[in-house]
Order: C-alpha cells, then structure tokens, then sequence
C-alpha cells in the first residue's frame, strides 16, 4: 500500500493487546479466507486493481462483483422498495433517534431530518453536489459509483483507510481533519464552487462510468457473479454427489 500512514489503517490494528476480540475475529476470518470456496469482494475491478491483483495472488476464488446497486438495477429489482426486502423492514422502521428540541427547531429552515432514506436514490439525484460522510465502505462505493465527490469525516474501523483512498487514490475527496463550523463551511464552498471541486466531481464522473462499465452485461462484475454462481453451483453439485 503505497504512502500509507500510520493512522489511514484500522484502529483495530493499531493495538498493543492481542487478545482484542476484534483483531482476532478479523485474523480468524483472513486465515479461513485461504480455505473459502469463493472469496467476495464489494468493489470492481478498475477501482481497486492493485488489490484485485494481489489477493488473486494469495486467495483462490476471488470474485469482484461490485457496485451492488447497479447490478440490481440490471435486474427486475431495480426499486428501492425491493432493494430492502434484502434488508428487512425492522431495519428501516422507527423513530431511534433522539435530537433536543432546540436542535430540530434551529435546523428546521436549513435541513430535512429523518430516521431513515433511501441513500442510493439520493446520491444519484442530480442536485446532490457533495457527500459529507464517515467513509464507510458502502457509503464510499455507492457515492463513488453515482459521481459525487466526498467530504471525509471518518471515525473507526475502516473508514481511514477508505478516507485515504478516496482523497489520495481515487482523487473524488477532502479530509474534514479538525472539525469546526467554519472548516466545514469551506469544504462545502470548495467541493460546490472551487476549483478543486470541478476537478473531484469530473473525476468521480468517471468512477461512475467505470461502474457502470463494470456491471453491464460483460462487464468485470457481472461476468465475476456469473463465474460466482457457476462455482457455488457446481460445489454444491460436488458435496451432494
């Protein structure tokens, strides 16, 4: 990983104690991944090229079949309606969230607040001109692969790690780094009205027309979820007989 830092890696690696429950999940489960019947990636190919290329080095079975979300629209379940019953509807229901009174009366003229929205049919909206977001990685492929530039506030796990791709590899991103009013203003205005914003949301334009090459009907990840479905079929096949 070229010119990764320090603190771009998860902080569940960056212990002292080796019993960390979470470490060891994540070591168990790469140490298993050598055993898998396929190993299943949420990317595409021209996105993530160099670690395609190494973990079909080390791994058997690696399969790229990302963006999910336009692979899905390739299918009758383009709706995000039937995309949740993926989910479950008690994922989505409820009002958990608990703001004071005062903050939903101050934003009530600037904002819309809601328990839940349909991310995809959001950023793929044609008035959205920045994502502010924790970097997630579902969050970071789905804004990659609609064409939306990125304003990087990441917390845990591996959302620094996403951060620096985004910012450093995939140039489609700013790092908040220390979090005031004024430091988001001007993100804001550099990502809507700078310089560098035309050049991030021309480069996420990109992005977006490499994912949606990448799951078109030869495209990398389609062929990838056929090749996928082939080799679990004929697994089954083969413990069955």
């Amino acid at each position: 990983m070229k010119d990764i830092r320090l603190k771009d890696f998860p902080g569940i690696i960056r212990t002292a104690n080796k019993y960390d429950f979470i470490l060891n999940f994540c070591l168990e489960a790469a140490q298993r991944s050598y055993k898998a019947s396929a190993n299943v990636i949420q990317t595409f190919d021209a996105l993530e090229q160099d670690l395609v290329n190494a973990l079909s080095a080390m791994l058997p079975h690696v399969y790229t079949i990302g963006p999910l979300q336009h692979l899905l629209n390739q299918t009758s379940l383009s709706s995000e309606e039937e995309h949740l019953k993926f989910i479950g509807p008690d994922l989505v229901v409820g009002e958990s969230a608990i703001l004071p009174p005062e903050f939903v009366e101050v934003t009530k003229e600037r904002g819309f607040i809601a328990s839940w929205c349909p991310q995809v049919q959001v950023l793929d909206h044609p008035s959205i001109g920045g994502f502010l977001t924790h970097c997630g990685w579902n969050s970071t492929i789905e804004s990659s692969s609609s064409g939306v530039p990125m304003i990087c506030w990441p917390f845990f796990a591996d959302q620094p790690t996403n951060c620096r791709f985004i910012c450093k590899e995939w140039e489609v991103g700013i790092e908040i780094g220390d979090v005031n009013a004024e430091k988001i203003e001007k993100l804001v205005r550099q990502l809507i009205e700078g310089v560098e914003g035309k050049r991030m949301r021309n480069k996420a334009r990109e992005w977006k027309k490499g994912a949606e090459e990448a799951t078109a009907p030869n495209g990398s990840s389609s062929l990838n979820l056929e090749r996928l479905v082939k080799n679990l079929w004929s697994h089954k096949t083969s413990i069955s007989s």
